[in-house]
């Protein structure tokens, strides 16, 4: 996926969807993943389950391709999943509490 550098000088990236997942070490690959490369970037002010203070301060630093982002760390990811309450984000709490 390309994202362009001047996008991130304007924007501090977090990334919490489906590649965080994969950032810590569980890949759940969407049907838009299987399909075709991103085409939309979802941008959001809130983070169910967690408060701004929570998302920034339990954020990791990593890449995607060449570009400096953040994810939330295991725990925070693993908060903002159950407040979902989604089947396949229950599902993804299983997969990153077994490979611990």
């Amino acid at each position: 996926m390309q994202i362009y550098p001047d996008f991130h000088a304007f924007v501090e990236l977090s990334i919490i969807g489906a590649h965080a997942l994969a950032f810590h070490g569980r890949p759940r690959y969407t049907n838009a993943q299987w399909a075709s490369p991103p085409v939309r970037i979802d941008i959001t002010a809130t983070i169910s389950g967690l408060d701004f203070e929570e998302a920034c301060n339990g954020r990791v630093e990593g890449t995607l391709g060449d570009l400096p982002v953040s994810f939330p760390s295991a725990e925070s990811y693993i908060k903002k999943q159950r407040a979902s309450g989604r089947p396949k984000h229950l599902a993804d709490i299983d997969e990153l509490t077994s490979a611990s």
